[in-house]
């Protein structure tokens, strides 16, 4: 065992405030001589400690870890120790944090329970390379590669909840399609609370042969800073069927138009459309296939009767099958279940040459189906909370000496106190400045008060706390405070009851609140005038005013604080929201002093820039971009600018408000990024442009997600929406109507009307839900 590779392989997996259980199977020890299981959970700062509890085992036959992080509340089980244990002790799905790794385990073909040969390892190390390969090619970044003594780890960084609905599983099923007499892929991978070999330890997999030998894990190298993107995983994940049951429909007598679907043109049509390609034929077949992650060779044949499957990356068909061209349409445009669409049809199950399109057939849908709605891309991958330097030192703070701790929260507050900072100060060479608008949204209880709390007594002990300040009841409080101190921070809790006021409220003043919000945002780079007061007679103005928002509120209040308005006229589009995520498990907060080093750059920070009229009329520093920075900066902007032009062609302005934004907030956190890296000397490098976008296109589309799903215009547009929303959540996203009628606290009628408008929307339909007892109405959402 190699203590050294132990620690490093236990470091790149987890972060400080991890928890993670090891778990060693077959061990025996000093006085314990008969092998048995052991396990322990240990946190990430003692993980010194957990290598020097391996090194003390005599023998075991594998150590493990959970590659995901585990609560916090285990460690109650054994802390910072191994101990003998048994299986019902160890960690369950349910005890996972978040996923931050998927991992790709490529095995080579064997009996159970010995080791691998050098030839099985070696068709392992090659299936693992064209996995890497293949999905880099379309965009993946690169993974940690791990030598797990028979075979290969291939771990990617993701950011999931612990429960992601079965998409891990259909990305390895997907990724399994490459499998071979040689070598596969391990689908049984996909659970959050799986556990992986520990490298610097030993596989030892049946007896210790020479054509057989153990071996150590080894990690060959480390995963780079890239998150996968959730849409990366999503179109993997789409190369498989799911095994969710489908609805059977046949088509009506009447719908039938005779004997000539089995005409190439109509099977092709059937096959186009859903993203099969026709790239030949051998004279008698014609030869088709649908473009997968990891393959490119044919999957299918069609003779004029059969249409006959070969690859597993060809989905949604079964491998190694037939379909009659009825059958094709049954399960793509139908979702029908093919052995009862082809029982006893020509093609399936029989050798029967009776052609029965005559009275099989159904007329092909004439226009193309609307474009589903973006799934909802979920929290924000905990990668992206990772900033180093300043805002790093100020999270690990907030973190220590909360009650509840909370990622999410405290990196907000601090992102939020560097903009604070640098306010007035720097610019890019863009000339963005580092005033934002961000949102946090948490639950009750779960600690939202606490990294304003920090930020105060930080700003306190720097002698900057004249700029804090904390909600706003009126523009012209807003305006006020703005002229006296230039720079602010405003520390806003309940911040959709302000949006609420605007939204709902018919008094102008409130309306003005918005105004002056989306004014001063814009005025960063340029000069903000006043009202004009009674007795003025020189117009005031505040040169470039820095304003720093910090919002908290209630996720689904904040959405429906929301109007149609200001998603439109570009209040929501300068906003940066984040989700918190559920509350942790309470614990004793650690009393300690504010860090002298955050201290220290604080007040670097507060020190005049020079001249008498700095403080006036400021000329902030320019902070430069790396030589990487520019060319990353064009990628992103022909991607926004992609975006618009994709919502402005779809004559979204919710979209279209949105997009034009993206590129503005990216440059302007890559520059807090950039002054939290070194304050000094700070520099925009390609890493902060990269996790700048990391976070802005991951919010955007969950923002887009939230909004489509709880903001209206109106108060039955309100309704539809809390009614679908409650179907989003509920178990396969259908409720009978009496729990639909306590839910949503209405009327019998007044629910019907709802459900009718939905339907006729073509977002919900009325289902019977069959139980044991009695039948039930219920709605599904489509």
């Amino acid at each position: 065992m190699h203590t050294h590779q132990i620690c490093n392989y236990l470091r790149m997996l987890f972060r400080a405030g991890d928890v993670f259980e090891i778990r060693v199977l077959g061990a025996t020890r000093k006085g314990y001589h008969i092998p048995h299981p052991e396990s322990g959970y240990f946190e990430y700062a003692e993980i010194d400690s957990a290598a020097s509890a391996i090194m003390e085992l005599a023998s075991y036959t594998g150590v493990y870890v959970t590659m995901n992080p585990v609560n916090p509340a285990l460690l109650a089980r054994a802390k910072n120790r191994l101990k003998p244990g048994q299986k019902r002790e160890s960690t369950s799905d349910t005890d996972i944090v978040h996923r931050r790794w998927m991992i790709v385990d490529c095995d080579p073909v064997r009996p159970a329970g010995i080791s691998a040969t050098d030839a099985e390892k070696k068709h392992a190390l090659g299936k693992a390379n064209e996995i890497r390969e293949g999905l880099g090619s379309t965009g993946w970044p690169a993974p940690a590669v791990v030598d797990s003594g028979n075979g290969y780890y291939l771990l990617y960084r993701i950011g999931l909840p612990s429960d992601d609905g079965g998409l891990i599983h259909r990305a390895l099923q997907a990724l399994a399609s490459v499998n071979d007499e040689y070598t596969h892929v391990d689908t049984s991978m996909a659970n959050a609370s799986r556990i992986i070999r520990i490298a610097g330890t030993r596989n030892r997999k049946g007896d210790d042969t020479a054509d057989r030998p153990w071996r150590d894990a080894v990690m060959l190298s480390e995963s780079g800073d890239g998150v996968v993107p959730r849409m990366l995983i999503d179109e993997l994940a789409e190369c498989v069927v799911t095994t969710a049951p489908r609805e059977y429909r046949p088509a009506a007598q009447h719908d039938r138009p005779g004997d000539h679907f089995n005409e190439a043109g109509d099977l092709a049509a059937v096959l186009e459309r859903h993203g099969w390609q026709n790239i030949g034929d051998t004279g008698d077949n014609q030869l088709w296939r649908r473009p997968g992650k990891m393959t490119g060779q044919h999957s299918a044949t069609f003779d004029g009767k059969t249409f006959y499957v070969f690859s597993s990356a060809a989905p949604p068909f079964e491998p190694n099958t037939g379909y009659s061209p009825f059958a094709v349409l049954t399960i793509l445009d139908y979702g029908g279940d093919y052995a009862e669409s082809c029982r006893g049809i020509g093609g399936y199950g029989d050798d029967s040459d009776v052609d029965l399109s005559a009275i099989m057939s159904c007329h092909l849908p004439e226009d193309e189906p609307e474009r589903p709605r973006e799934g909802d891309p979920g929290q924000l991958p905990d990668e992206a909370f990772v900033v180093p330097g300043f805002i790093g030192e100020v999270m690990a703070h907030t973190l220590a000496t909360a009650p509840y701790p909370n990622v999410a929260l405290a990196f907000a507050g601090a992102v939020c106190l560097q903009s604070y900072l640098c306010g007035r100060r720097v610019r890019d060479k863009m000339d963005n400045r580092s005033n934002i608008y961000m949102v946090a949204l948490a639950s009750s209880g779960v600690g939202k008060d606490h990294p304003r709390q920090v930020n105060s007594e930080i700003a306190y002990q720097a002698g900057i706390l004249r700029g804090i300040g904390d909600s706003f009841a009126s523009g012209e409080g807003i305006e006020d405070a703005m002229f006296i101190q230039n720079c602010m921070l405003f520390q806003a809790d309940e911040i959709d009851a302000i949006l609420g006021g605007i939204s709902k409220s018919r008094d102008g003043r409130n309306e003005m609140i918005m105004q002056i919000l989306l004014k001063m945002y814009g005025s960063s780079r340029t000069r903000y005038p006043l009202r004009k007061k009674a007795g003025q007679t020189e117009p005031l103005v505040i040169q470039q005013p820095s304003l720093t928002l910090m919002g908290t509120a209630v996720p689904q209040y904040f959405y429906q604080a929301l109007s149609g308005k200001m998603l439109n006229n570009g209040m929501f589009a300068r906003c940066i929201v984040l989700d918190a995520g559920a509350r942790s498990r309470g614990r004793v907060p650690v009393a300690q002093e504010v860090p002298a080093h955050v201290l220290a750059v604080a007040r670097a920070w507060s020190v005049p820039m020079g001249g008498n009229l700095a403080g006036i009329d400021p000329e902030p520093k320019l902070v430069p971009d790396a030589p990487d920075a520019g060319e990353i900066t064009r990628e992103i902007w022909a991607l926004t600018d992609d975006a618009y032009e994709a919502a402005q062609a779809d004559g979204d302005e919710t979209r279209m408000a949105i997009w034009a934004r993206a590129l503005e907030k990216v440059r302007k956190l890559a520059l807090i990024y950039a002054c939290s890296e070194n304050h000094e000397n700070p520099v925009i490098t390609g890493a902060g442009i990269r996790w700048a976008w990391a976070i802005v296109e991951h919010q955007t589309r969950r923002m887009l997600w939230m909004a489509d799903l709880y903001v209206a215009d109106g108060e039955f547009e309100g309704l539809c929406k809390k009614l679908v929303a409650i179907l989003e959540k509920a178990p396969m996203k259908t409720m009978k109507r009496s729990d639909l009628l306590n839910k949503m606290k209405c009327k019998s009628g007044e629910l019907n009307e709802l459900v009718d408008t939905i339907e006729q929307q073509g977002k919900l339909e009325k289902i019977t839900i069959e139980s044991r007892t009695k039948t039930a109405i219920g709605y599904r959402l489509v």
